[in-house]
């Protein structure tokens, strides 16, 4: 199952907080209410949309950065930003709310906003 953006409105702890509470109280007990098991809670992909993202942390330099790379459109460029952990920080630190939210999720630290992961179904 996925949930593809905007599980908040602008990317708050607290209102990722209340979030966490509704997948917990009601969609993670509805998904399989007379499973004998449990699902894995990896077994949710939580993908970030644009109101996942605290703007409020998009400063004048991340703007710019974020601009020059869209606008020069070169995946090589765009990927050696992302390479290198403190030019990347710029960029994801609007991130930081949501990625504490997942990992919390998950049990496991986040530090990045994106990520890979095989699922198996049924089998």
């Amino acid at each position: 199952m996925a949930i593809t953006g905007d599980l908040v409105f602008a990317g708050k702890t607290e209102e990722y907080q209340l979030a966490r509470t509704w997948l917990l109280d009601r969609l993670w007990p509805g998904l399989s209410p007379t499973a004998p098991r449990a699902l894995p809670r990896d077994a949710l992909l939580l993908v970030p949309g644009n109101h996942d993202v605290d703007h409020g942390e998009v400063d004048e330099v991340a703007s710019m950065v974020q601009e020059g790379l869209l606008t020069k459109a070169d995946q090589n460029r765009i990927a050696t930003v992302l390479g290198y952990p403190g030019q990347r920080a710029t960029l994801i630190k609007r991130h930081v709310a949501f990625l504490a939210f997942y990992g919390d999720w998950l049990g496991e630290a986040l530090a990045l906003p994106w990520w890979q992961r095989s699922i198996s179904i049924n089998g």
